[in-house]
């Protein structure tokens, strides 16, 4: 029996033209608190920070200076104790309850590779941890609120598979990369990037790679990264050196390098040179940022939701807000659009043997409608691209701090 839709529009242009807002504010036991520092009249101090490590049957507290570093294939509860204030005519109050002055809030973080046993014992042990009955938060990796970044003062790190020291201590060779993700004053974070390779050294951002055979840390500063970059790769450099002195008893030295000014020690650690972005990668990017929108139909009408980095701050403008997670972490076949300064990019899914094969021609047709409307709305001078899953080119690949040739998309049905 053959289906039959009613009749969808393509997305109105001028929804692609709504410029975000910040993240909204964070509210505890009905009180606002921003971003975690206070908001308005009310201030909020942070008085201790409890890290556990959570495992299939057990959970390990870890001591004061592993806290900030996560591993992508582990899940961890963390406490939160602050203390609220209030400002009255410039004098601070202290806003007390009957459980005393100290309040507290629960966040249980989970990895993108952590099982999902430890992700649901993630979940029991915070409701047993939290004897005060304070809120209890879920942070899955990538989507980390600014009022859980400032736990760590910009100093938090998240490790690709395993902890940075394990894997040296396993092999005093092996170097590795990270790229700053969070920008934010007291909320900067480093991810660590899958493989070390040149190629991710792309010119509109910095980068640290760390060399444990030769004791150094490179920072590297590409030729158009912007100076808020540029400052948060320093400090989490400075961070991550005081981390790995400390901890491996050696002492790490920081060289810092301009693009294009890479000496022979740096080349020799990343094998290859910094990538040399191409022009078409240029005018993929644009100058002003990228947004990134998920076209579905499942609502009965084509709809546009824009995917948002949840630590945004106006005026500060992320490189790299989005990764291939966000693409690939979706059911398939999905939408993506993807709108630069200079560009409008339709991403295409795979389809799979379950898909409603009309509704998914449908809904393509539609959603190239969408981009050239919206490029016609920008004056007609944004050229279209339609880029398929599995087959990205290097330029679009340059859109991402780095992009993983093995990953395959999340299997779904349409």
């Amino acid at each position: 029996m053959e289906h039959s839709f009613p009749e969808l529009l393509p997305v109105a242009p001028d929804i692609f033209s709504v410029q975000p807002t910040d993240p909204s504010p964070c509210v505890l036991e009905s009180v606002n608190i921003g971003r975690g520092k206070g908001h308005g009249d009310y201030i909020v101090e942070t008085q201790s920070v409890t890290v556990w490590q959570v495992h299939e049957s057990s959970y390990t507290e870890l001591p004061m200076d592993r806290h900030g570093e996560f591993c992508s294939l582990d899940a961890y509860v963390i406490r939160w104790g602050y203390q609220l204030s209030h400002l009255i005519d410039g004098a601070k109050f202290e806003m007390n309850r009957s459980s005393g002055s100290i309040r507290c809030c629960y966040f249980f973080w989970q990895g993108e590779h952590c099982s999902v046993t430890e992700k649901t014992a993630s979940a029991l042990l915070t409701v047993e941890l939290d004897k005060e009955r304070g809120p209890q938060i879920r942070v899955p990796q990538y989507k980390e609120p600014p009022v859980f970044l400032q736990l760590f003062d910009g100093k938090m790190v998240v490790y690709h598979e395993r902890s940075l020291f394990d894997a040296f201590e396993a092999s005093s060779s092996q170097s590795t990369m990270f790229t700053i993700r969070s920008c934010v004053e007291n909320e900067f974070y480093i991810l660590q990037l899958p493989d070390l390779n040149g190629r991710w050294l792309q010119s509109v951002s910095s980068f640290i790679i760390v060399s444990p055979g030769g004791d150094r840390l490179f920072v590297w500063h590409g030729s158009d990264s912007a100076s808020s970059i540029c400052e948060a790769a320093t400090k989490c450099a400075n961070s991550l050196r005081q981390r790995l002195s400390a901890r491996l008893q050696r002492d790490f030295k920081i060289t810092t390098i301009q693009d294009g000014e890479e000496d022979d020690l740096l080349l020799d650690v990343v094998e290859t040179k910094p990538h040399c972005s191409s022009p078409l990668a240029a005018l993929l990017r644009g100058q002003l940022g990228m947004r990134l929108f998920q076209l579905s139909s499942v609502t009965g009408q084509l709809v546009a939701t824009e995917l948002l980095e949840p630590w945004r701050k106006t005026g500060i403008c992320n490189p790299f807000p989005f990764l291939q997670y966000d693409l690939y972490s979706v059911p398939q076949p999905s939408l993506f659009l993807i709108c630069t300064s200079t560009a409008v990019i339709l991403w295409v899914g795979k389809s799979n043997i379950d898909t409603n094969v009309s509704r998914w021609l449908r809904d393509r047709k539609l959603a190239l409608q969408s981009a050239l409307d919206y490029a016609a709305h920008c004056g007609g001078k944004q050229p279209v691209f339609v880029v398929k899953a599995g087959y990205e080119p290097e330029p679009f690949q340059q859109l991402f701090p780095f992009w993983e040739k093995a990953l395959r998309p999340h299997n779904g049905v349409m």
